[in-house]
């Protein structure tokens, strides 16, 4: 199964998160190369640096293509972050100190090659009665610090937004069987958070309120404008 698929700008690098592993790819838009030799030497290799625990997440820095980060469980206890700066060939694990063990990490996001987000999330709540949390590192991904506010929980998926003079975090949570969703915004990278709304109402029911939000993608024009997709199991929506 693939969980995230990530590709740096120009299209020219993919990584592909899966239960089987890292996957990585110079010729995923190649149709001169084969389906399955895409994901080989030269071109690529599955699993990455023999990376084959299942993956849930991956990321490319924006400004640098060969600086990556991945998310991880490991003997299905572990979880953590697979983080390099040389591409498919020097990735190390990184196990921040209070990661919860009965979580998974469901997105990260950079904001500048030092400056990164993540966020987990369960299907049920761990021991200490918590769903998810939000994770910062200021180093590249070397070291996170839990900066999730108090009352958050289930995190899905997080985006940035870029306005002229400011710069803002979202964050979209929720699960169906534990938490509704909401949209957590950070305009000081995570130091403060604001709950500012809770998912849409189910578009085929109206009874079902406050759907997980599961992907955010901001209005590249400025910070205010977002689109969402959002549902459970059963049903999904997009709004905005």
């Amino acid at each position: 199964q693939v969980n995230k698929i990530a590709r740096s700008d120009n299209k020219g690098v993919f990584y592909l998160a899966t239960d089987a592993g890292l996957a990585y790819t110079t010729a995923y838009l190649n149709d001169s190369v084969g389906s399955f030799q895409k994901w080989k030497m030269p071109y690529g290799s599955f699993p990455v640096s023999n990376l084959s625990e299942i993956y849930t997440t991956v990321a490319i820095d924006p400004s640098d293509s060969l600086h990556v980060i991945a998310g991880f469980i490991m003997n299905g206890k572990v979880r953590g972050f697979s983080v390099s700066i040389t591409g498919p060939t020097g990735f190390k694990l990184v196990i921040p100190p209070g990661i919860s063990k009965e979580l998974k990490i469901t997105d990260i996001s950079f904001v500048s090659s030092n400056l990164i987000f993540a966020t987990t999330t369960g299907d049920e709540l761990d021991s200490l009665g918590i769903g998810g949390s939000i994770w910062r590192s200021t180093n590249g991904g070397d070291l996170w610090t839990n900066v999730s506010p108090s009352g958050f929980s289930s995190g899905n998926t997080i985006a940035v937004g870029y306005g002229i003079t400011d710069t803002v975090i979202y964050v979209g949570t929720g699960s169906g069987s534990i938490d509704t969703g909401y949209i957590w915004k950070s305009t000081d990278m995570g130091f403060t958070w604001t709950k500012v709304n809770s998912g849409p109402k189910c578009a085929f029911d109206s009874t079902i309120i406050g759907l997980p939000i599961l992907d955010i993608a901001v209005d590249p024009r400025g910070t205010d404008t977002l689109y969402i997709a959002c549902g459970d199991e059963t049903e999904i929506n997009v709004d905005y």
